[in-house]
């Protein structure tokens, strides 16, 4: 189990990163425990004393109002937890530049109100989780929660995704029939790679086993008979490529 410490001044932002850890848990493979959610240094400090961990993964907001400031934190977690996976908050990219200098060896940077916030999240665990699978398993599987089971799918067996619209769900097209799982089309495509395209808004398609495009409705054909619909503004790439 790895444990995960949060610390940022503003109370709304731990809400948000915890929900986002807790999203990714739900869907993935990785044994992550969030052991503490601080408003300042003092509380991570005081919380890994009383349970130090090694290998932890930190969220921290670089601009702490506070003394130790978030890289002062970091400074000092990095003593004590050399293995720690620093992950840094913020809002201003150029403090980003102080990380380097001072070398705390962060994992990932994630900006405040840029982008998606869950998918940053999401993207930070996925390194750590990928870096933990053997050499020879990674990229070639992907394992989903089937309600209260877990089925691991080759990559090769999936045909494509897509979200079910107004729920936090997939729906999974692979050669043993269709699955539903909860997730996002972000985390997957971060587990699954390049091979699998974004063709359109909420579908995610295996390039291994399209065969053709038809340009008269703007449909990629699969080598299982399936059509999937692309989007105006992918249609040009996706077409030259097939």
């Amino acid at each position: 189990m790895i444990s995960v410490f949060i610390c940022d001044d503003e109370e709304a932002w731990v809400r948000r990163i915890a929900d986002a850890v807790t999203e990714y848990q739900d869907i993935c493979e990785l044994p992550v425990n969030i052991v503490c959610r601080a408003l300042s240094p003092a509380e991570v400090l005081d919380c890994f004393q009383k349970a130090p961990v090694s290998g932890g993964i930190y969220f921290l907001d670089i601009d702490l109002k506070t003394s130790p400031d978030g890289l002062e934190l970091a400074q000092k977690i990095r003593l004590l937890d050399p293995g720690a996976r620093l992950i840094f908050i913020t809002t201003h990219d150029e403090l980003m530049a102080e990380t380097f200098r001072l070398k705390l060896q962060a994992l990932d940077y994630i900006t405040k109100d840029k982008g998606d916030l869950c998918a940053q999240v999401e993207g930070c665990l996925e390194h750590v989780r990928r870096s933990l699978l053997p050499t020879q398993k990674r990229d070639f599987s992907v394992t989903l929660r089937l309600g209260s089971l877990r089925r691991t799918f080759r990559t090769e067996e999936i045909y494509y995704i897509c979200s079910v619209k107004g729920q936090h769900k997939l729906e999974v097209h692979t050669r043993a029939g269709i699955f539903l799982a909860p997730g996002t089309l972000n985390t997957l495509q971060i587990q699954l790679g390049a091979d699998f395209l974004t063709c359109s808004k909420g579908i995610l398609v295996n390039a291994a086993h399209i065969i053709g495009c038809d340009a008269s409705d703007r449909t990629l054909l699969l080598d299982n008979g399936e059509r999937c619909p692309c989007s105006v503004r992918l249609w040009p790439k996706i077409a030259r490529r097939f």
